[in-house]
């Protein structure tokens, strides 16, 4: 059997959020962005036909074409951003052991080949969004130009959630499509929260593997549908360093600034009695890590680090595990850490 196992980019493999970083060269850019990431949480979680996690990022394109961004600035960015510790380290030793790597990513396409590359994950082992600037700057004229930044100072200065829902919707899904741009979600469509898993199953039927043998890693909201779907068939579903919308749809969480703590979940036969006596243990782990199961013993003394938070996600904890991993997320995340 095929070992396989599926990566969100953004958090379990770099720390950076690029489309925050990069509406970060607008002026209040990053605040527009955290509001249009609230909205997209809120309308995502409410269900909303034809919308998806994740698909801020076709919200977003419009306000940084106005602006004239392109697809040099983004890889500007995309160059300056890290990897997680243990990142490359744990594919290429994955890759080593016959193990098939792919990531599957709501980033923009020139942002996570970037990672990719860094990290020893080709371009055609990736699943990611697609735009294309020069083709949106031809969409919008100069009175757009002129309503899409009125509307970014507009939306900066809504505290209150129902009037944030109400002025973005009337804009994305009222005012813009009567526009030559039209609807931002067919301009530039994301691999958000269901085409992650859609990209999950493609994979499944193009390798022959069954999906409870195949592994995903995820940490937010665009990732909680992969997630679940590898949970529900019992297979190695985990939430590295992840927030409320993730990990109670992960079956095994690891809390941690270094990646490769989840290794010897994804090479064991038997997870879920490894994770079980690890959290059967962990006072003593404390105390002496000698206590600890032999394959994460061995990563902490390789690693030198502060001993990881490994669980399985029970209903009861998730609450507890959410507030653990926060520390985490904010600590190897910094600013990303808040977005969902």
């Amino acid at each position: 059997m095929r070992k396989i196992v599926c990566f969100d980019l953004e958090g379990p493999l770099s720390p950076q959020d690029n489309a925050f970083e990069v509406m970060g060269l607008l002026d209040g850019g990053k605040e527009v962005f955290e509001k249009i990431s609230k909205f997209d949480d809120i309308i995502s979680l409410e269900g909303r036909e034809g919308y998806e996690p994740g698909d801020t990022l076709s919200l977003i394109a419009p306000f940084l074409v106005a602006e004239g961004i392109d697809e040099n600035n983004v890889l500007e960015i995309s160059n300056k951003a890290k990897v997680v510790n243990g990142s490359k380290e744990l594919v290429n030793r994955l890759k080593k052991d016959g193990w098939i790597v792919k990531i599957i990513s709501t980033s923009y396409s020139y942002h996570a080949h970037t990672i990719g590359d860094r990290i020893g994950v080709p371009s055609e082992d990736i699943w990611c969004t697609q735009i294309d600037f020069n083709e949106l700057q031809k969409l919008i004229s100069k009175d757009l130009k002129n309503r899409i930044k009125e509307v970014s100072h507009e939306i900066v200065e809504i505290d209150e959630i129902d009037g944030l829902v109400e002025k973005l919707d009337s804009f994305f899904f009222k005012e813009l499509p009567k526009t030559e741009y039209g609807n931002p979600l067919e301009r530039v469509k994301v691999v958000g929260g269901a085409k992650k898993l859609e990209a999950v199953k493609e994979i499944s039927k193009k390798y022959k593997v069954p999906l409870q043998d195949i592994s995903v890693v995820g940490d937010s909201i665009t990732d909680y549908k992969m997630l679940g779907e590898i949970k529900k068939h019992d297979g190695k579903s985990i939430v590295f360093n992840g927030n409320q919308y993730a990990i109670p749809n992960a079956k095994y969480a690891v809390g941690s600034e270094n990646i490769r703590y989840i290794e010897p979940i994804l090479n064991s036969n038997e997870p879920e009695k490894l994770v079980t006596q690890w959290e059967k243990n962990i006072e003593k782990i404390e105390k002496n890590t000698e206590s600890a199961p032999k394959p994460i013993k061995d990563l902490l003394i390789e690693l030198e680090t502060s001993i990881p938070d490994i669980r399985l996600v029970r209903e009861e904890e998730t609450e507890e595990i959410v507030k653990k991993h926060i520390k985490y997320r904010k600590t190897v995340r910094g600013e990303a850490a808040d977005l969902g």
